[in-house]
């Protein structure tokens, strides 16, 4: 938690946009955390930035900002046409505890708003994407928790 306030503190410093932290690695007391934009609420993952903080220190190491700059711009259109029950409609009823927010995932070239379901099946963590246009399922990542993070796959 003190080295994403840390990444976030850093970021902002440096007119970065408003991000989030949803995903962190750690290798040899060194935090690698990705950091993702938010616009009006919606987690923008094309616009994401890798962080390096060192654990004992807390200062700021490395930066890889590459996706940011190449995809950053305000997005127009972050209105979905499904709502949130109906998408719902389109996940498993096997997974529980399940939390939804809006996001823009990238694939195949192009951007989509999708509802992100997060939820539990047989003591796993999934996130369902369903596109907020068309009530598609567009992708399904586990999380996988390892012995230096958390990272979806």
């Amino acid at each position: 938690e003190q080295c994403a306030a840390s990444a976030l503190a850093f970021l902002k410093g440096r007119g970065f946009a408003e991000m989030e932290v949803p995903y962190y690695q750690v290798y040899d007391g060194l935090c690698v955390l990705t950091c993702v934009y938010v616009q009006s609420g919606v987690l923008v993952w094309p616009d994401r930035v890798l962080v390096q903080v060192r654990m004992d220190t807390l200062d700021i190491v490395g930066v890889e900002a590459r996706h940011y700059l190449t995809s950053h711009t305000k997005r127009e259109n972050l209105t979905p046409v499904i709502g949130e029950q109906e998408a719902r409609a389109a996940i498993s009823g096997r997974l529980e505890n399940v939390t939804s927010r809006l996001c823009l995932i990238p694939q195949n070239g192009r951007e989509y708003l999708c509802w992100e379901f997060t939820g539990e099946y047989r003591g796993d963590t999934y996130y369902v994407y369903v596109d907020a246009m068309t009530g598609q399922q567009r992708e399904i990542q586990k999380l996988v928790q390892t012995n230096i993070g958390l990272n979806a796959s």
